[in-house]
């Protein structure tokens, strides 16, 4: 017999202990758990609004445990003006109406603050996909997250990539000692790179100046290339933490000026930032490309990254309030 669940909103902050028993109940399995820590994080820098939901076994026995977990990210952080949506389900308590209660609370929280959430799941995963035509949605677009081991003849093959001529690679050892104006004027430029990416479908997905900014916690996060004789920006590529992986990054982001394309300017500065945070520590990168993206998708395997998994985004509209 099924036993009853009771959803509650969460505080990421004066709940971080029940947040954390819900990360680890869902999370074993689950390669999109890390999302969670990564909204989480980019949450806590103050420039993005996220509605948090927990589900809990109302059973006498197991009362307060938690067995699903949602999350609206109240912003236009994904394509066409919508923001993101995740939901999880403990495997025990699938096909329950768990998630359907999820979501109903998430997209309500949502509604009136983005015009529809986009979900995502992993391509092949069962319970997902029966849950998807359940619900009758379907999937947009479908993306590839691929690693790179930063391993010893790795590294000494990265190296050797090199830097188009004309072209500038610029380090940032200090980002405490630039200036805020300096810091508004590189987001503006990554913001119009950001739109104009293939992967961004329509040009709406933004990333607030407090977001950009709060996740450069780290010198090695970050690597501009610059025309060398005019300075201009050709091009950026950005990664952050992999949350919940030791020694592990996770690209947010590259990306070249219309232009200054097919010069070989994005594998530069992929494979010299990989070199880079590897002598920070780091071992392993994570991308994630929309499938059709072949220019990157290409530039990633002559990199050396393996294909591990392959997502899928599912977009809901939300009603006005």
């Amino acid at each position: 017999m099924t036993s009853p669940v009771r959803v509650q909103p969460l505080d990421p902050v004066r709940d971080a202990a029940l947040l954390d028993a819900a990360l680890t109940a869902v999370s074993p399995g689950d390669p999109l758990a890390w999302m969670y820590l990564h909204w989480r994080r980019a949450e806590a820098t103050g420039g993005l609004p996220c509605r948090w939901f927990v589900a809990l076994d109302d059973d006498h026995d197991q009362a307060g445990t938690p067995v699903g977990l949602a999350l609206a990210v109240c912003r236009p952080v994904a394509v066409a003006g919508f923001g993101s949506g995740l939901v999880s389900v403990t495997p025990s308590r699938r096909s329950e109406g768990v998630g359907t209660a999820l979501r109903t609370v998430v997209e309500a929280a949502a509604r009136g603050l983005v015009p529809g959430l986009v979900y995502e799941y992993r391509e092949g995963e069962d319970d997902a996909e029966a849950a998807r035509r359940a619900w009758g949605l379907a999937v947009s677009e479908r993306h590839h997250e691929s690693v790179l081991d930063l391993g010893p003849s790795t590294l000494e093959r990265l190296a050797g990539v090199p830097v188009p001529d004309g072209v500038r690679l610029e380090r940032i050892d200090d980002l405490d000692a630039v200036a805020a104006d300096a810091w508004r004027g590189l987001h503006a430029r990554f913001t119009a790179l950001f739109a104009d990416a293939p992967d961004v479908a329509d040009g709406d997905a933004n990333v607030p100046y407090e977001v950009f900014r709060g996740l450069l916690t780290q010198p090695w996060m970050l690597l501009l290339a610059r025309d060398a004789s005019s300075d201009a920006l050709l091009g950026l590529t950005m990664v952050t933490e992999r949350p919940g992986e030791a020694a592990a990054a996770n690209t947010f982001f590259t990306g070249t000026t219309p232009a200054a394309r097919g010069r070989g300017i994005a594998t530069a500065v992929k494979a010299q930032q990989a070199v880079r945070m590897a002598a920070y520590g780091v071992r392993r990168l994570y991308t994630q490309n929309m499938v059709g993206n072949e220019p990157i998708l290409a530039a990633n395997r002559r990199l050396g990254f393996a294909h591990a998994v392959t997502t899928c985004d599912v977009p809901v509209p939300l009603d006005p309030a």
